[in-house]
């Protein structure tokens, strides 16, 4: 005889193999595949694990309760074995792929020897000629069938109980919300990329027509060449090019990973790179390309053209000017053109976040002492990671001393003109001061105030308060918390022992 409808309705799950969006009471989502559910629980298959959420914790309705008095009308009134199998059928076209299984082995315990029933269970015939299901096999064996899986009794009242599972991991309810809360975070930012990653393929597509344009302006050797946020315009060989694609790769990931979300920022915007083979190419390429562009001669490896009305239509400008030929003109020798990449690719991204508020500059000094700190970065090949700052002993020893002492109010106030204006080895020693302070901040005290002066950097982006008072001192102490007079007197001492 078929078992109380009330009993059947406990171990009935509604299990649309589906991926499917689930929405929280407080309004986050998950993603995944609804592999079962009951009245009380709903078992979802992320992509990384899998989670029992309590239907009670979920803002919406799902498909198994909007459906559910439809399929309990039909069960009930399943007799015969026809019956069940013409259950399984509808079940099968909603795709409710737990209820087919539930309704087939119904089928065979009415009539073990239906072989189409069978077929479909892939099940073997026994000696008796009949069909021996899953469901009596386990449950001979003390199983029960408990969304969409076989449980040992005791670890089925474990869910009745307030207890649920992460994967294979049994938790306390508290811990599992915790787990859930990481979850909806981890998927937020594989969403994040993903949207990322089709708007630069959309930039990507757009900009691919300019490239017919772009060779017949700088000769057939150009080529385009799309990187992972980039599309980096060049004439340098492509073997020459892997290294430095790489490094820009983990530059955009790790940099929006470590100081992006510290900031509370998006970095998504697409960037143009141009990188030339010579100092010559690369004057020559600038005056066709951008002839409006000022000072680009005095450059002494790169810059960064913002100023073109969008962040899509940007550029980087680099030359290789690398360690093993470097360019004799140069005052600085050092650099290579993936140091200045780094260089410049912070002040597009503090552009392109503080575009159109007049209100909001950083300052020079801050500006280019943390693009130099983002420049002193070390690439560990294997690892495939950057080391932000802190151990290119080579730039050290060739001109940006990070032990030169600071006039921070200076430094913060100095405006542009000033900064610009001085001779090359001058400005040298500024960078090298303004990287020296940036270091400070980021490392001393044990990271003390690292968190505000990200903070401080921040509130210069775009959509950001704005800064009234026209004050950069007033604004750094409020974010770092300590007078101007206390930042000085720390970084003196940083200064004094710092032996990068």
């Amino acid at each position: 005889m078929m078992r109380p409808l009330a009993v059947l309705l406990l171990t009935l799950v509604f299990s649309p193999a589906l991926a499917d969006t689930v929405v929280l009471k407080d309004g986050s989502t998950l993603d995944g595949t609804v592999v079962a559910q009951n009245e009380k629980f709903l078992r979802l298959k992320t992509d990384k694990d899998e989670f029992f959420l309590w239907k009670d914790e979920l803002k919406e309705k799902t498909a198994w309760d909007s459906a559910i008095a439809e399929y309990r009308e039909k069960a009930a009134a399943a007799k015969a074995a026809e019956d069940h199998r013409a259950v399984a059928a509808w079940c099968r076209e909603k795709g409710l792929s737990e209820e087919v299984r539930f309704h087939l082995e119904e089928v065979l315990r009415l009539s073990p020897a239906d072989d189409a029933a069978a077929a479909e269970l892939k099940l073997e015939k026994g000696k008796d000629g009949n069909y021996v299901t899953e469901r009596a096999a386990k449950e001979k064996q003390g199983y029960v069938r408990y969304l969409g899986e076989w449980f040992k009794t005791e670890d089925r009242d474990k869910f009745e109980k307030g207890t649920a599972r992460v994967g294979k991991a049994w938790k306390s309810k508290a811990d599992y919300t915790r787990a859930v809360q990481a979850e909806v975070a981890r998927q937020a930012g594989v969403r994040e990329a993903r949207e990322a990653e089709e708007a630069q393929k959309k930039w990507a597509d757009k900009t691919a027509a300019e490239d017919k344009a772009i060779k017949a302006a700088l000769g057939a050797g150009y080529r385009a060449d799309y990187v992972e946020g980039y599309l980096v315009r060049t004439d340098v060989p492509a073997a020459d090019c892997k290294a430095f694609y790489r490094q820009i790769a983990a530059y955009r990931k790790q940099f929006i990973r470590d100081f992006g979300r510290d900031m509370g920022l998006r970095f998504d915007a697409p960037i143009n790179v141009y990188l030339f083979s010579s100092r010559e190419a690369y004057l020559a390429g600038i005056e066709k390309l951008d002839p409006s562009s000022s000072n680009f001669a005095s450059r002494v490896s790169g810059f960064t053209d913002t100023n073109r009305g969008s962040a899509e239509e940007s550029r980087i400008y680099l030359f290789k000017n690398d360690n093993e030929k470097p360019d004799p003109r140069s005052t600085l020798v050092w650099i290579n053109y993936t140091s200045t990449f780094m260089h410049e690719c912070f002040h597009f991204f503090l552009s392109a976040t503080t575009r159109d508020r007049q209100d909001n500059t950083i300052g020079i000094g801050l500006n280019e002492g943390f693009a130099s700190f983002l420049e002193g970065t070390v690439f560990n090949d294997k690892a495939g990671t950057l080391d932000w700052g802190r151990k290119n002993a080579l730039r050290l020893a060739n001109g940006r001393d990070g032990r030169r002492a600071i006039d921070l109010e200076r430094l913060i106030r100095m405006p542009s003109k000033e900064f610009n204006g001085v001779p090359a080895m001058t400005s040298t020693a500024l960078y090298g001061v303004a990287e020296n302070f940036v270091n400070f901040v980021m490392y001393d005290q044990k990271g003390k105030y690292r968190a505000g002066f990200l903070k401080f950097i921040a509130s210069y982006a775009q959509g950001g308060p704005g800064d009234p008072e026209k004050d950069r001192v007033k604004r750094l102490e409020k974010f770092l918390g300590a007078p101007l007079s206390q930042l000085q007197k720390e970084c003196d001492a940083y200064t004094a022992t710092r032996k990068e």
